[in-house]
């Protein structure tokens, strides 16, 4: 009888490295969510506009009008904002996908994905707050074992929706099948890019704090205060805050691809064991 060879296993270490390399070579990969950042934020100023171009503040009250306009505006920008980040995330685990498949994407890649993948997503968002609320009623029952326990069981479910094809609700059940057949590595992943997560946040976080101190302080004790200055200080806090933005979103772009890449070796492994473990009859002849 013929069997299947496994894969030998892989290190979190060459994921995460692989994942670098191949990001380096694939900055596209943050432009899904970059994108989104300034559609978003642009929709935002428009609502704003309209808001004060219906509005009569010469009173120093907003008029029926705008109060009117910011209600709807709050509510169509919810439903664009909700859209946008599942396009979004699908181009972006799609781009991921392809860079492990062939090396290379583009945003083609992940406009493709988007638009196969949409309705799944959007089912998994679901997927993803049913189960947080769970968490959270489960927190104290379990000592916040269940808070701990949520980013790690549910790591899966986005690259099985995108990258497996799985339906929305049944990508968690894909990612508790690989996560309790591979708790180890699962387990180290997840909380690494969490903690990688923290320490870059932090570190941006330390950086501006300096320039928000500078700016309340240029104007501490004064009747006037120094309006270049502070002019020059809020400009560079505008800078440091978009620069920081483009480094989380490139952080996210990395996540992205140690994920989809750590999902599509563990799919793999796991494939091959099972036909390993009921292996099919040679054939005759």
């Amino acid at each position: 009888m013929t069997t299947i060879p496994v894969p030998p296993p892989v290190s979190v270490e060459t994921i995460l490295h692989d994942a670098w390399k191949l990001l380096r070579r694939n900055w596209v990969l943050v432009a899904p969510m970059l994108l989104a950042g300034v559609a978003v934020t642009a929709l935002i100023v428009v609502i704003a506009v309209v808001a004060v171009l219906n509005g009569s503040f010469a009173t120093g009250k907003m008029s029926n009008a705008a109060i009117a306009t910011f209600a709807v505006g709050y509510v169509v920008m919810l439903l664009v904002v909700l859209a946008v980040a599942v396009v979004a995330t699908d181009a972006t685990f799609g781009m991921a996908d392809a860079v492990w498949v062939k090396g290379t994407t583009s945003l083609g890649d992940g406009m493709r994905s988007a638009r196969a993948r949409f309705g799944a997503t959007c089912v998994a968002f679901v997927g993803y707050i049913g189960l947080a609320i769970a968490a959270l009623f489960l927190l104290i029952p379990t000592l916040g074992l269940a808070l701990l326990a949520f980013p790690i069981v549910t790591m899966y479910a986005l690259p099985a929706v995108v990258s497996g094809g799985f339906g929305g609700f049944a990508a968690f059940g894909e990612s508790w099948r690989l996560v309790r057949r591979y708790f180890g590595i699962s387990a180290i992943a997840c909380l690494i890019l969490i903690a990688l997560q923290y320490v870059i946040s932090l570190a941006l976080y330390v950086l501006i704090v300096p320039i928000e101190i500078g700016m309340a302080l240029a104007g501490n004790g004064q009747a006037t205060p120094s309006l270049l200055v502070i002019g020059v200080l809020a400009v560079v806090l505008l800078v440091a805050s978009l620069v920081m933005l483009v480094i989380l979103y490139a952080y996210h772009a990395y996540y992205t691809l140690a994920l989809v890449g750590l999902y599509r070796w563990l799919r793999a492994r796991a494939a091959a064991e099972d036909a390993a473990a009921s292996p099919l009859p040679a054939p005759l002849g």
